[in-house]
């Protein structure tokens, strides 16, 4: 397929962290959820304090969620022509190998901002009660910031290589 000719071993690598992370985060709700008892923390307000509780079980659903997201961004990976994907620029042939290492680095960056969300999430839900929320914006906020970055420099090596 045409996208193995783009991907770089820095993005296998990338890749093959957030599927562990992921994984991880499943496995630690498992483990955490069969050994806790009572109720935990299931939702964190913005001072990132928390706000409901619920089974311990609650906190296997955000983990399988993201496994689910990251095994779906695999599947077009794999089996959907990078070509055939949404770009924010003009892809030509001179420009073609850096908009689509960028695109394909927002899409890593995406899964693994997922994976680190879960993974913190799973771990805030048993084990802290406050500033959980302002870790998890925190995440959220660098993770876009550098997304966009590689937007912006995917629409300028489209202009400079074109």
């Amino acid at each position: 397929m045409e996208n193995r000719m783009y991907f770089r071993t820095s993005h296998k690598i990338a890749e093959i962290i957030a599927y562990a992370v992921t994984v991880v985060s499943v496995i630690l709700a498992i483990v955490f959820a069969a050994t806790s008892e009572g109720e935990i923390a299931t939702h964190f307000n913005l001072a990132g304090q928390a706000d409901k509780y619920g089974s311990p079980w609650s906190a296997i659903v955000l983990p399988i969620v993201m496994l689910l997201s990251n095994l779906m961004m695999l599947a077009i990976f794999r089996f959907v022509p990078i070509s055939s994907w949404n770009m924010p620029a003009k892809v030509t042939d001179s420009n073609r190998p850096y908009v689509y290492n960028d695109i394909i680095w927002v899409v890593l960056i995406t899964m693994l901002m997922m994976a680190f969300i879960s993974l913190l999430s799973v771990i805030g839900m048993f084990f802290f009660r406050e500033h959980y929320g302002v870790m998890i914006i925190g995440i959220t906020v660098v993770g876009m910031i550098i997304m966009t970055v590689f937007i912006i420099k995917s629409v300028i090596d489209s202009k400079r290589y074109a």
